[in-house]
């Protein structure tokens, strides 16, 4: 039963070794003269993780890098200013890609290079998973928060989604405090306009509100583009449905004023920051404004795992519950898991 089970598995390994040697590898030169054999696994900001065959996943720094040619599968490659290339990675010279636009030859030095993911079945998506320790001001040091995201890019579309729910205890029992769901698509038309549309939902007890969805439409700019820093803003025009904790009910247009930035890469050990501010503004009578704000930081463990802390702030100039107040904050720290 042993032989029969070994040659089996000496087949498989043949079969693996004979696939392998029929696709040529992706190769890694560094600027001091080591070359690096095995597969690109993607280049964020100035990191490029690039797993090798006999040494599993390294980081190289792109200040490091000579050539870098990927000759297993198609890319999707991001510049700086927003640029976007799909196909082979070809470095005919030490620092740049050349790439191909309208049948003509386009050459990008490294240092203009965001983000190079592999491309599958028609666009590369991204996800995280992570769960955490809250405080909330309604309810003091709360039990945990889930969140989760996931997004998906085109050559056309960039479609993301993400969820947070927070849950406290309340008379010996588990409530839903505080929940955020967000869908947002972008349709890809040149480096800095893209018009998008949005579906929310919230939850927040301490305002009152027992559900609130919004849905609209608008334009997303990019202002800054940097190797380590990205900001993004958006207006245009939303639909709101809310539901309070003492069952009333109100529709409202509001006005929104969307600031999004990112930084990458502050320091060792690896540390980023996103910054979202969310300025809502009625167009009824009263004039009402509603601000929402977080502010998060990930400091990166592993390769997929990173510890993250948030705070976060939800403002209400005109509650919609007779019981409910106007200002709620709150922070929660735990671990997020990337993929």
């Amino acid at each position: 039963m042993k032989r029969p089970f070994n040659l089996l598995i000496l087949l498989i390994l043949t079969l693996m070794s004979m696939n392998s040697q029929a696709q040529m590898p992706d190769t890694l030169q560094l600027t001091n003269g080591q070359v690096l054999v095995g597969s690109l696994v993607g280049w964020q900001n100035d990191r490029i993780s690039f797993y090798v065959f006999d040494a599993g996943v390294v980081s190289v720094k792109a200040t490091k890098l000579s050539i870098l040619k990927g000759n297993l599968q198609q890319y999707r490659t991001e510049t700086s200013i927003r640029k976007i290339f799909y196909g082979p990675l070809v470095c005919n010279k030490p620092g740049e890609f050349t790439f191909q636009e309208n049948d003509q030859p386009v050459t990008v030095p490294f240092h203009n290079i965001e983000i190079i993911t592999p491309y599958k079945k028609g666009g590369a998506s991204t996800g995280f998973l992570s769960a955490g320790y809250n405080y909330a001001k309604s309810n003091g040091v709360g039990l945990v928060t889930f969140d989760a995201g996931l997004s998906y890019t085109s050559k056309q579309f960039m479609l993301t989604g993400s969820g947070t729910t927070s849950f406290v205890q309340n008379n010996k029992t588990l409530q839903r405090n505080r929940e955020v769901v967000t869908f947002t698509g972008y349709r890809v038309l040149n480096p800095r306009w893209q018009p998008a549309a949005q579906l929310l939902y919230q939850r927040n007890l301490e305002l009152g509100l027992s559900s609130r969805f919004l849905a609209g439409a608008g334009v997303f700019y990019t202002a800054l583009m940097k190797p380590n820093c990205q900001l993004y803003v958006a207006t245009g025009g939303m639909g709101t449905l809310e539901k309070t904790t003492d069952k009333q009910s109100y529709t409202r247009f509001e006005i929104p004023f969307i600031l999004n930035l990112e930084i990458y890469n502050l320091g060792n050990p690896d540390l980023s920051l996103t910054h979202k501010q969310s300025l809502y503004i009625g167009t009824d009578n009263n004039k009402r404004i509603r601000h929402d704000g977080e502010l998060r930081l990930n400091f990166k463990l592993t390769k997929s795992i990173s510890l993250t802390t948030y705070l976060y702030d939800n403002y209400d100039s005109d509650p919609v519950a007779a019981t409910g107040g106007n200002l709620d904050y709150g922070w929660t720290t735990g671990l997020k898991y990337g993929f």
